[in-house]
C-alpha cells in the first residue's frame, strides 16, 4: 500500500507540471487579448492610457511566470521520483488534455470536441499508461530477479 501511495504521489507532479504549462499558455493568450484591448482604448483615448488599462495584461504575464516556475518545480519533483520518459509522458498527456479544456472553456474552440482531437488524447493517455504499466512490471522483474539471487 505505500508503494502504491509513493507511485500515485509521484504521478501527480508531472500531471501538476503539464496541466501549469496549459495554464500558462492560456494565461498568455489572455494577456495578448488584454493587450489588444488596452493598445486600442489608449488610442481611443489619445494619449498613453491609464494605469488600470494595463493592470490586466500585467496580472496575466504575472499569473504566467507563476505557472511557469510551479510547472519546472513539479517537473523536477517528477524527475527526482519517475524516469524520464515516464514523466515526459506523464506530463505530456496532462497537457494535452489541460490544453483541450481549457480551450474549450476559455476560448470556445471547436475542434476539442471532433472525434479526432478526442481519439487523439485517448492515444496519448493509453499511450502514458502502457509506458508506466510496463516500466512497473520490468521494476517488478528486477526485484523478482534479486529475491531469487539471495
Amino acid at each position: 500500500v505505500a508503494t502504491l501511495r509513493r507511485g500515485l504521489g509521484a504521478r501527480a507532479f508531472p500531471v501538476l507540471a503539464g496541466a501549469m504549462g496549459a495554464l500558462g499558455g492560456a494565461l498568455m493568450r489572455l494577456a495578448g487579448t488584454a493587450g489588444r484591448e488596452a493598445s486600442a482604448l489608449s488610442e481611443a483615448e489619445g494619449s498613453f492610457g491609464s494605469l488600470r488599462t494595463y493592470i490586466a495584461p500585467a496580472s496575466l504575464i504575472a499569473g504566467y511566470c507563476v505557472s511557469q516556475v510551479v510547472m519546472f518545480s513539479a517537473h523536477n519533483r517528477a524527475l527526482i521520483h519517475l524516469p524520464l520518459l515516464q514523466a515526459t509522458v506523464v506530463n505530456l498527456a496532462a497537457n494535452t488534455l489541460c490544453s483541450g479544456a481549457l480551450g474549450l472553456a476559455l476560448f470556445e474552440e471547436s475542434h476539442v470536441l471532433t472525434a479526432r482531437w478526442l481519439l487523439g488524447c485517448a492515444l496519448v493517455v493509453a499511450g502514458a499508461w502502457l509506458i508506466g504499466r510496463s516500466f512497473e512490471q520490468g521494476q517488478q522483474k528486477e526485484r523478482e530477479e534479486k529475491h531469487k539471487a539471495t
